[in-house]
């Protein structure tokens, strides 16, 4: 099976695992078991693949998602990318999304300290 189809119908939140803040996040989204959403490292070979053979490239040095719940897949950052999860997370896990926006954001600062 391709990667293509591992990661179909997901939102696959891309991380940096050499960032401490970052593996947090990661790790709060696995707590947290939100449907259609997995954390993949952002260097991991699957991921690579899946994106090369969508055509997509990933950004250079910020966080991102493949959003794959769509037919065709696309690379989420930003707002977009916190759109897609909070979307995913649903209202119900409101006090969880707070968390996990105020955790992404303790890792963006990380990381441009880096």
């Amino acid at each position: 099976m391709s990667d293509q189809h591992q990661l179909r119908g997901v939102l696959a939140i891309a991380y940096d695992g050499s960032c401490p803040a970052c593996s947090a996040l990661a790790q709060y989204l696995t707590v947290y078991r939100i449907d259609h959403v997995v954390v993949i490292k952002r260097d991991a070979p699957a991921l690579r693949r899946a994106l090369g053979e969508a055509n997509l490239s990933a950004p250079s040095d910020e966080p991102f998602a493949l959003d794959w719940t769509e037919a065709r897949p696309t690379v989420r950052t930003g707002l977009a990318m916190r759109i897609a999860v909070a979307r995913a997370a649903g209202v119900r896990r409101g006090p969880h999304l707070i968390r996990l926006l105020l955790a992404e954001q303790r890792a963006r600062r990380a990381r441009k300290r880096i």
